[in-house]
């Protein structure tokens, strides 16, 4: 009889956050950015990467101050695909994400294995959208200018519910056990350019969303544990509290082997030159994202050591 750990693994990755993690980066780009021959490769996809994903863009709401996730342009897999440059955000499959990135770098590395990536993330939410039973998770503040941003959606629970629909699929077509490599974390922006409390609080907050995700994914840990890969936002001045963000994920990063941190802006990561009639300021140009995307994938590597 084959004992559970006898069974072949299938490895997880959790990719989640606003909309750098959704992913606005586009694909028609590509040839311009990384070369025609990268490009083309991009284009036809990974067959040993496969992806699940619900990711999309907010929309005004009736109530003051709120906002709500667009569903009908959101962009939504049936199922596992194989993964490709269109998995970003909105359904016109324009757009990808760090997806593509991690995908391209595990598939140079690992060009036998079969990876999963499930992936959840709406532009502009919130940490406290993925913390439900945190204190701190909503924007209470008694600063007027910071309610504009206050968000309520129920990211966390909704990314349990595309895992585990991920999950049964894998056990009952596959018959493969899972196990969650690592969670991508691109999320900060709200907070950076929100108020200063909300960026002060942001470190404690990150610790409670670590600690949440290795708790009630613990039945899928590997044996050293699920790592946890944190991107830091971008530096350019749009985001005001940018500084105490990002330094709040660096120092989690020092509190455990198992945490990451990526530097994007060390790592020249850049918003500015897409598309090139009007720059979009808030999301990475499409060879950055690429970049990030293996930024992302080195570390999940690292994590696998």
């Amino acid at each position: 009889m084959n004992s559970e750990k006898n069974i072949e693994k299938a490895k997880i990755i959790i990719i989640c956050g606003q909309s750098n993690a959704a992913g606005v980066a586009r694909n028609s780009y590509l040839e311009k950015t990384v070369g025609k021959e990268r490009a083309e490769k991009l284009s036809k996809g990974f067959e040993n990467i496969k992806i699940a994903y619900h990711c999309g863009g907010l929309g005004p709401s009736e109530e003051p101050f709120k906002q709500i996730p667009d569903r009908g342009s959101a962009n939504v897999s049936k199922g596992f695909e194989n993964l490709s440059f269109s998995c970003g955000s909105h359904c016109n499959k324009e757009f990808f994400g760090p997806e593509l990135g991690i995908a391209e770098y595990l598939s140079e590395k690992f060009p036998d294995e079969v990876f999963y990536i499930v992936k959840h993330s709406y532009g502009g939410s919130t940490i406290g959208d993925y913390l439900p039973d945190d204190p701190l998770a909503n924007f209470v503040g008694d600063e007027v200018e910071d309610k504009r941003d206050i968000i309520a959606l129920n990211s966390y629970g909704e990314l349990r519910e595309l895992f585990d629909d991920a999950v049964r699929s894998i056990e009952t077509e596959q018959g493969k056990a899972c196990e969650v490599l690592a969670v991508c974390w691109m999320q900060g922006e709200a907070e950076g350019g929100c108020g200063a409390h909300f960026a002060s609080t942001y470190k404690r907050r990150e610790e409670t969303l670590i600690n949440n995700f290795r708790r009630d994914y613990s039945a899928y840990a590997p044996d050293n544990g699920i790592a946890f890969v944190s991107a830091g936002i971008n530096d350019s001045g749009v985001w005001p509290s940018h500084e105490i963000i990002n330094g709040a994920k660096r120092e989690i990063a020092g509190e455990s082997a198992r945490n990451y941190f990526i530097d994007t802006a060390a790592e020249g990561l850049s918003c500015l030159g897409e598309p090139v009639e009007g720059p979009d300021i808030y999301h990475y140009d499409s060879d950055s994202m690429l970049k990030l995307g293996r930024l992302f994938g080195e570390k999940i590597e690292d994590s696998m050591k």
